[in-house]
């Protein structure tokens, strides 16, 4: 397209490199059409969306402060790019999807690094294009999935990173995650400040230390409601995928076919 110079009279606005990530929950539609105009419910579906806002936060991640912004359960969060916060804040992430899982909300989405404008204006760049880009053809079910043409994101030696089929992934649900996370002394305090303010919701801050193996089941029974609901057959059948994963990694031999639940879709 071709401007003329009065087109081009708003300054200048480079793009910054920054780790972009791009998510959605899975059947969120779903979740609002059985919320109706209960505010208990609609409450809830708030508290989701919080979680998001206050993992941006350095409380939530990891100490290193990134940008979100939404639009319904349309989530962009990024940061900086340093290789020196990939692993803290990808952590973080992953316990943003474990977390989000035990509350029955499944996310989707994708991880890269490029070029990117993120500010209180908007977000856009070629970084989002591929994030969701990625999202769409290779997320194809409940899973936070890497760029596999960002070998820096590629990172096997973190345990919440795995290879799953086609792609590598954030994988919260390896227990040896889980117990890393639950050994980790917490100050929950100023994550859970936000959280309030955010909600209007009083947490307790007391921890209650969960068996790992505990923690799994309760998001298989999560899944296993989950695919109960009169949800469209491809959402059931990527539901399906991830209880099949987290019941391997969980050790149970149990998978959704035998339980008559919708055959998973294959990655």
């Amino acid at each position: 397209m071709i401007l003329g110079e009065h087109e081009l009279l708003f300054g200048s606005v480079p793009y910054e490199n920054r780790l972009c990530v791009y998510f959605d929950i899975l059947g969120w539609r779903s979740h609002i059409e059985e919320a109706g105009s209960d505010p208990r419910r609609i409450a809830r579906l708030r508290a989701a969306l919080a979680n998001f806002s206050a993992f941006a936060q350095p409380s939530g991640s990891q100490g290193h402060a990134g940008r979100i912004s939404t639009f319904s359960d349309n989530v962009i969060l990024s940061i900086g790019w340093e290789p020196s916060i990939y692993a803290s804040w990808t952590e973080g992430l992953a316990q943003l999807v474990f977390g989000s899982a035990l509350q029955g909300f499944f996310l989707r989405g994708a991880v890269t690094t490029g070029l990117l404008h993120h500010s209180e204006a908007g977000v856009f760049g070629p970084a989002l294009n591929r994030a969701y880009e990625l999202e769409q053809k290779l997320a194809f079910g409940p899973r936070v999935i890497l760029d596999p043409e960002r070998p820096e994101l590629i990172r096997e030696d973190l345990p919440w990173v795995r290879r799953a089929g086609d792609a590598a992934m954030i994988d919260p649900y390896v227990t040896g995650f889980i117990d890393r996370i639950r050994r980790r002394p917490v100050d929950a305090g100023p994550y859970l400040e936000t959280y309030q303010e955010l909600t209007g919701v009083a947490v307790g801050t007391t921890l209650v230390d969960i068996p790992a193996a505990a923690l799994m089941g309760s998001i298989l029974e999560r899944l296993s409601a989950e695919l109960r609901r009169p949800l469209p057959a491809r959402a059931q059948q990527q539901l399906s995928w991830l209880f099949d994963h987290v019941a391997q990694a969980t050790g149970v031999e149990a998978r959704a076919a035998d339980l008559g639940l919708p055959e998973p879709l294959a990655n």
